[in-house]
């Protein structure tokens, strides 16, 4: 049975998908994790509308999958039922299977949202529920020329302030957080470009991630990176992919030619961590993102910080690791990908009041 994912709280009207494109990412990762916790990967690949119409050419692979999705989601009491079912493996049973998933995904997704998204979501026809991702990203994940272009600047320098293509980033900059938010402008340009143009397009690539955070990362990180580059360009060329010299632009590096984006990340995060003692100013450096995306707007154009949000138990007002936490451990749903817990020392015991 999927466990951890606390999906019974209750959200706050001011962070519900209301229609605002800043909103969608949370809300659409937030679905995606209640569909798989409906029904596993079934629920999963629902939700991201990649199950094709069950048809007698792909009835015996979804049947797998959707029996395979119960056994993970559900546990064998649930698997056991529908494999006695009597007919399950039809494609009139297992379309009733889908409709029911689509239904409660639907259903989850209506309590995540408000105003306008809301009245779109209760407004979709039964038929429409297969692809009710792609419509309300087509309604609702769309911005002006002039609102992708601030993306667009913020993604070339990994902040608004353009002076960085000069003096590069700050040495004490929150590197985790910088390429979370990196990775969010990424998720947002993918999903406003259009499908023809994607190709083409080199804001919605991991590799321009690399790029941007080679050029503009302090001096401090050099020596750290180089080696890494040249580790990564030795097992390149032991593969037999023809690598550019040393004096090349990394601009002008192949997507076969970077490293692995998952590997470079964690290289530069390490180093950050190694590094971080050293640096002049303890106090982050801040890398707004347009105000479009970060929706932190006040009336005098300034951000706001928000009350922070445990990653642990999705409960507002402390953080996680606080000894406040009831969930102390876990990885909540609001929890960015790829978190993990740090483990709490066990309390003194003269702090325990029985």
């Amino acid at each position: 049975m999927t466990t951890g994912s606390n999906f019974n709280t209750v959200m706050k009207d001011e962070d519900k998908f209301t229609g605002d494109l800043h909103q969608w990412f949370p809300i659409d990762r937030r679905i995606l994790q209640r569909a798989r916790y409906i029904a596993g990967d079934f629920g999963e690949e629902l939700w991201m509308e990649k199950i094709d119409a069950i048809t007698g050419a792909n009835r015996i692979s979804i049947h797998a999958l959707i029996m395979k999705s119960i056994l993970s989601a559900q546990g064998t009491k649930t698997y056991t039922f529908y494999n006695e079912l009597d007919g399950f493996n039809t494609i009139p049973k297992l379309n009733a299977f889908k409709e029911d998933i689509l239904t409660k995904i639907k259903s989850y997704a209506e309590t995540q949202s408000a105003g306008n998204a809301l009245k779109y979501l209760t407004g979709l026809k039964k038929e429409d529920f297969s692809n009710m991702r792609s419509k309300l990203i087509a309604k609702f994940v769309t911005a002006d020329p002039s609102e992708i272009r601030a993306l667009e600047i913020f993604f070339d320098n990994a902040t608004q302030d353009e002076s960085i293509q000069s003096k590069g980033l700050p040495e004490n900059t929150n590197i985790v957080e910088l390429f979370d938010k990196m990775e969010k402008v990424l998720a947002t340009l993918t999903t406003i470009c259009p499908e023809n143009a994607a190709e083409a397009y080199a804001y919605n690539k991991e590799g321009k991630i690399i790029k941007v955070m080679h050029t503009h990362l302090s001096s401090i990180y050099r020596s750290d990176l180089n080696r890494f580059f040249e580790s990564h360009t030795r097992d390149a060329i032991a593969n037999e992919i023809d690598m550019p010299t040393s004096n090349t632009s990394i601009e002008s590096w192949t997507s076969e030619q970077l490293p692995p984006y998952d590997s470079f990340r964690a290289a530069v995060i390490a180093i950050y961590h190694q590094q971080k003692s050293s640096f002049k100013n303890a106090a982050t450096s801040k890398h707004a993102l347009p105000l479009l995306f970060s929706g932190l707007a006040s009336e005098s154009g300034k951000s706001q910080d928000k009350e922070p949000v445990c990653y642990s138990c999705d409960v507002a007002g402390h953080r996680a690791g606080d000894n406040v936490c009831k969930k102390p451990g876990a990885i909540g749903s609001c929890a960015p990908e790829g978190w993990t817990p740090k483990r709490r020392s066990a309390p003194s015991l003269s702090l325990i009041h029985i």
